[in-house]
């Protein structure tokens, strides 16, 4: 991966924190991680769960 260039989407891994110093790529985050986390919250909060998992539903479909 040493020359590439675009919007890098990982979980995170400080494995890929090498490409923070370059101006060629942009880390973007993975939501899949986060999903996971607002679906063990529902039981907590019903409500504020459905608004999270709604928001990164919206975010998936303009993808």
């Amino acid at each position: 991966m040493k020359n590439f260039k675009g919007y890098l989407q990982s979980d995170g891994h400080p494995i890929y924190d090498a490409f923070e110093d370059g101006e060629d790529v942009c880390l973007c985050g993975c939501l899949a991680h986060i999903r996971r986390h607002i679906e063990l919250c529902k039981e907590e909060n019903l409500e504020y769960a459905m608004q999270g998992l709604k928001f990164i539903q919206d975010m998936y479909n303009v993808e």
